[in-house]
Formats: structure tokens, sequence, C-alpha cells
């Protein structure tokens, strides 16, 4: 289980345009681990994730109903919304998110991930 400054990182990297190979690595996960896992943790179709997190915290809908609003199916949406919130890829949308609706409660960090 990754730690909530391992996954601000890994988000802050990857929204910041960083590769996905480095955003892995600068939340702990190795360099050959990184390089080999990529698309399972940072798999394609990431618009379906940005879709996700705006039906569930821009609009205020349920995560059933902002599944569906992302493309999933009805039945998929149903059940496997537990799963699709603690993807790495929705935490670091939703941390993107929140950071531009309330930014006095995210101040700037000049130094995430720990380098000098």
């Amino acid at each position: 289980m990754r730690s909530n400054k391992q996954i601000d990182a890994m988000a802050d990297l990857f929204l910041g345009g960083a590769s996905k190979t480095r955003a892995m690595i600068a939340g702990g996960y190795s360099r050959r681990s990184a390089q080999s896992n990529t698309n399972r943790i940072f798999p394609r179709g990431s618009y379906r994730y940005k879709r996700f997190v705006h039906g569930l915290f821009l609009f205020g809908w349920d995560k059933a109903k902002a599944a569906r609003y992302a493309g999933y199916s009805p039945r998929w949406a149903a059940t496997n919304t537990t799963r699709l919130m603690k993807h790495p890829a929705v935490e670091a949308e939703l941390l993107r998110a929140r950071r531009d609706l309330h930014p006095e409660n995210y101040p700037a960090q000049e130094n995430a991930l720990g380098n000098d």
C-alpha cells in the first residue's frame, strides 16, 4: 500500500506531464517494476477516469451514476466502482480537482518528492 505522500508525488508528476515510468518511480515503485507495469497502473483510456471524477466530484453524483456517465456499462458500474476509486489515475484526478476548486487547502509544495 502506498502512503499518501507517495500517491501525491505520483499524481503531481503524472498530471504535470511526466512519463508514467517517472511518476511510478516517484510513487515508490522500483525502476524495473515501473518499466514493466506502467500499463497496468496507468492504462489507456484515462478520459474515462476524468469523466468519472467530473461526475463524482463536480456534479455530486453517486459512484454508479458517475461511472455510467464515464462510459462504463451499467452492469459493471453497479459492482466495480469501489475498485475504480482505488485506481491511481482516479486518485490523481480527484486530487487535481480538489486542488483546483480549493487551492487554500493545498499549499504549494516546493519539495513534494523529497529531492533537494
